[in-house]
């Protein structure tokens, strides 16, 4: 008995560390888990919608490098409207029409660049008078100046002949500069270096690259054109030149080194890369969905993102991978794509780099997609029909544009608070360039708005005043 009773007291004592080791092992890992903290969950809340006079089948928005502002450009009302980013009020309209006394706006009385000729009948002196439709805009100089192209002169109804694009002085919200394009233009998009600025030609195949390395708007000048396959012959084009376009080059988008230039084909699909330093073109990647539209740059540089317009699919592109693919054949292999909503349109990336929020034009909605798991996260219904967006630097708001559709929705910018903020991964203020200052003698103005749950809110289709067609 009494071996038996110093056998079982052994053993506790043998055990009694390893009990309470596992114990306390336990209740740590149950310490953990309380002291884990929901996972936060971003969401998108409707906070106001901008209408008036100015917002007349809005096409764009951007804000400035700073955050301060933003401008949206209205295509049909020929007008660049300018406010406020934290009160929302109007600062300043730029209009986009000339006269003869504004040829001081165009260099040495340049009325084309290149070879590009007039096919619309209009006297040699009159051909710098017209009225510029803004469509995409891009900021050099640290912000000190915002372009802005023009889908066609007013009087060019076909389209055929040679387009512009302003330069705005932000300084002063003043167009210092008037620049000759091809036919067409569309996007947009400086280099990382400062050094060129792309002007995509939705109407011919076509890049034209400026040299923007000089201060004074006066020195910027061509570089050279680029061409993606064969030029189209737009001297007797005819029918909708939204679908009457060749390739109908619509996004763009610089390596980070500045060497390659990706540009999107929304007809025949794919993207095309071309070699800045041979100014050559390499070839094109048809390994994505249909209808590529809006291409933008990772913010680490290593990973191209796109929208598909007609597939409603966002795509992840490794850009070594692509180029590879370009130059050898093959595929990429580390390709990612994800379903969205209804005709993907503009996108753009989140300051802190973990998200990716889409304009879905049909479906009538901003999504959200997380990067890092790859998954739509949360959306938010916008006035039809929403075609532009732009996050602000300060990863607290995120705006939308809708042009409209047949007279119904449109004409209408739709703002939302990103709940919690997308914070910036590095200090705003490293980025900011030249503060922006209001047009002297030019007093704020107070928007015509919607609050929310006060009026019309996103997603209903109003009938509104008669829209245009949408163009992409």
């Amino acid at each position: 008995m009494n071996k038996i009773l110093f056998f079982l007291t052994t053993l506790c004592c043998l055990l009694t560390p390893c009990l309470m080791a596992q114990n306390t092992h336990a209740m740590e890992e149950a310490a953990k888990k309380e002291a884990v903290q929901p996972e936060e969950k971003l969401a998108l809340e409707h906070i106001r919608t901008l209408r008036g006079p100015h917002i007349n089948s809005p096409k764009s928005v951007i804000f400035s490098p700073d955050g301060s502002r933003f401008y949206i450009n209205s295509l049909e009302g020929l007008e660049t409207v300018v406010y406020n980013a934290d009160t929302f009020e109007e600062v300043s309209v730029i209009r986009h029409e000339f006269g003869q006394d504004d040829a001081g706006l165009f260099l040495n009385g340049e009325s084309t660049a290149f070879d590009y000729e007039y096919f619309t009948s209009v006297d040699a002196d009159k051909r710098n008078c017209f009225g510029g439709k803004p469509v995409e805009a891009a900021f050099s100089h640290n912000g000190r100046y915002l372009w802005v192209t023009y889908y066609r002169r007013t009087w060019d109804h076909r389209a055929s002949s040679p387009s512009a694009v302003a330069v705005i002085d932000t300084a002063q919200n003043r167009i210092v500069r008037v620049i000759p394009t091809g036919p067409l233009p569309k996007m947009i998009t400086a280099s990382p270096d400062g050094k060129t600025m792309a002007v995509i030609h939705w109407g011919d195949n076509t890049i034209g690259l400026i040299d923007i390395s000089s201060d004074d708007p006066q020195g910027f000048t061509y570089k050279t054109l680029l061409t993606d396959g064969k030029r189209l012959n737009v001297s007797n084009i005819k029918g909708d030149r939204d679908a009457v376009c060749g390739h109908c080059l619509r996004g763009a988008a610089f390596s980070a080194d500045s060497r390659y230039l990706f540009v999107g084909r929304m007809h025949n699909g794919g993207i095309t890369v071309f070699d800045l330093e041979t100014m050559e073109r390499i070839g094109t990647y048809k390994g994505v969905a249909p209808t590529p539209r809006h291409i933008i740059l990772s913010q680490d540089g290593t990973k191209l993102y796109l929208t598909s317009n007609s597939a409603g699919v966002v795509t992840e592109l490794p850009v070594d991978e692509l180029l590879q693919a370009v130059k050898n054949g093959g595929r990429v292999q580390h390709a990612r794509a994800l379903s969205v909503g209804r005709q993907a349109r503009t996108l753009t990336q989140s300051p802190d780099g973990k998200y990716l929020f889409v304009a879905c034009n049909v479906s009538t909605e901003v999504s959200v997609v997380d990067i890092a798991t790859w998954k739509k996260i949360a959306s938010a219904k916008t006035t039809p029909y929403t075609v532009g967006l732009a996050v602000s630097p300060r990863g607290d708001l995120v705006i939308t544009t809708s042009q409209g559709r047949k007279g119904r929705g449109g004409h209408a910018v739709d703002l939302y608070r990103i709940s919690p903020p997308a914070a910036p991964a590095r200090d705003v203020q490293q980025n900011t360039g030249t503060e922006p200052e209001a047009v002297a003698g030019e007093e704020a103005k107070a928007p015509v708005t919607e609050q929310a749950g006060q009026s019309e809110q996103p997603g209903t289709e109003a009938v509104q005043k008669e829209s245009p067609v949408s163009i992409d």
